[in-house]
């Protein structure tokens, strides 16, 4: 037999716990350049922890978040919820396994195959919060390993710049 949808929450919460203060190896390889995918282009890897970063984000905030947000409407049955989480963890997760993070698709996957056996919103709103609850402790890992700094690269050109810089160029 397979897991319980309380062995899902159990593992997540535990890995959770694990990451809280220590470094995931899967971000540790990530900051220190080492790639097992094919994601990224000229043969670096900023780009894709700036994609991983904001990935992370939407997982987190946008698809796990609105789903514990809906789980309180009382208009919202379990079964839209049930049918919600398959249509929005697949995508995401999927993206972000390509950009590194194994981990948050396979417990994506988990909570999918165990998704039948939630009977009431709030065993769903357990099974969806632990999930939150990793994706933003991995979104916040991701966040310190963008190279912020670079930005410095980039910088805003406000009118006046622009105007003095029209200037230099037709002169």
């Amino acid at each position: 037999m397979g897991k319980t949808w309380r062995q899902v929450v159990a593992n997540i919460e535990e890995e959770t716990e694990r990451v809280w203060l220590k470094e995931p190896l899967e971000i540790t390889r990530l900051r220190m350049g080492i790639a097992e995918f094919d994601a990224g282009t000229y043969g670096q890897i900023f780009a894709v922890v700036l994609n991983l970063n904001g990935e992370t984000r939407a997982f987190a905030v946008r698809v796990c978040f609105h789903l514990l947000k809906k789980v309180d409407h009382p208009d919202m049955t379990l079964d839209v919820l049930k049918l919600l989480a398959q249509n929005f963890l697949p995508n995401n997760a999927g993206t972000m396994h390509f950009l590194g993070l194994k981990k948050i698709k396979a417990f994506s996957e988990d909570l999918l195959e165990v998704l039948d056996q939630v009977r009431s919103k709030e065993e769903f709103k357990q099974l969806i919060g632990a999930l939150y609850a990793y994706a933003n402790r991995m979104m916040f890992w991701t966040h310190e390993i963008t190279p912020h700094g670079l930005g410095v690269f980039y910088p805003k050109w406000d009118q006046k710049a622009v105007e003095e810089l029209k200037g230099v160029i037709e002169s």
